[in-house]
């Protein structure tokens, strides 16, 4: 959405730019953790049964604080987006069958502030490498441990 940012005040939107970025509107993505083998590892009390205590510590921080970390930026970024889409759908108006007012929409300030702050991920992004590079490390762990 990193057009927005070249849109100045009062001037034309250039429809080919907007249009080729208007599906990052509607579209959002979020991890969706499967981690019920953990879970169940987890309340059967088998944790304690993992001797390398920084492989069980890995494990346990990648679950219990990254991957937590990372869905709650996640649930940020999205609400932040809806409240963006939801701005956009209820301030835009029908001029002609054919003709709406998206382009007045898309230079108000509001859309300006929302689409600066959308197009900075920096947070999930960082929080994606954190779970990625641990992913990475207990991966290797375990090849280590169980050669």
């Amino acid at each position: 959405m990193s057009w927005w940012g070249k849109v100045k005040k009062n001037t034309n939107l250039n429809f080919k730019i907007e249009n080729h970025y208007k599906n990052c509107i509607n579209v959002t993505t979020a991890l969706t953790p499967n981690d019920g083998r953990f879970e169940g590892f987890k309340s059967a009390g088998k944790i304690g049964n993992i001797e390398n205590k920084e492989l069980q510590n890995d494990i346990m921080d990648l679950y219990q604080e990254n991957i937590p970390a990372l869905l709650n930026s996640s649930k940020g970024c999205i609400s932040l987006k809806m409240n963006f889409l939801n701005y956009l759908i209820q301030n835009q108006k029908r001029i002609t069958d054919s003709a709406t007012n998206r382009e007045e929409i898309l230079k108000q300030d509001m859309v300006f502030d929302f689409a600066t702050v959308l197009r900075h991920p920096a947070e999930v992004l960082s929080r994606y490498d954190l779970c990625i590079q641990l992913m990475q490390k207990i991966i290797a762990e375990i090849d280590e441990e169980y050669k």
